[in-house]
């Protein structure tokens, strides 16, 4: 039995299917048509598809700050549905970057100022840093830090600037 309002029959196609994604504006610069993505879903377990970025949609969700990107997986199998929810990759190569864990960082309370103490010559330094991208816990230092600081990441909470510390290890 069928009513006015709903089809009668919808057609899907799942060999290829695609999927949509939405893309954070921060990786907006690295996106390409043509780029390699690795898909997986819940419902098939460790199981991976392998894809490529067929479309970038010309403009970005103004809420969401996303990008939608369109993802074309071949499918050979007709493992994947229409529906199903999935988890995309995307490599956008690495880079060489200095990096300390959230704990470590102090944040200024009243402004976006973001600090890290230093070990240097047997004293705690309060140094401002500029943060990049975060993954997982850790955050990328644009500068403020050089390669070989020595970062307070467990710093008591009376410790201050210039005052005496010992390295534990």
């Amino acid at each position: 039995m069928t009513s006015p309002q709903l089809p009668v029959v919808v057609i899907q196609q799942i060999a290829p299917v695609k999927a949509v994604i939405g893309v954070s504006e921060q990786y907006y610069s690295y996106l390409k048509k043509g780029a390699a993505a690795t898909l997986s879903v819940d419902a098939l377990g460790e199981e991976t598809f392998s894809g490529i970025v067929t479309n970038i949609f010309p403009t970005l969700d103004p809420v969401t700050h996303t990008v939608s990107t369109e993802i074309e997986v071949a499918n050979k199998d007709l493992k994947l549905r229409p529906g199903m929810y999935a988890r995309v990759h995307l490599d956008f190569g690495t880079k060489e970057a200095l990096t300390v864990p959230d704990k470590a960082i102090v944040r200024q309370a009243g402004s976006g100022a973001r600090y890290v103490y230093v070990f240097s010559g047997g004293k705690a330094v309060y140094r401002a840093v500029e943060l990049g991208q975060q993954q997982g816990d850790l955050y990328e230092v644009v500068s403020g830090l050089n390669a070989g600081d020595q970062v307070i990441t467990s710093a008591p909470s009376n410790l201050k600037n210039g005052l005496s510390v010992k390295l534990r290890k």
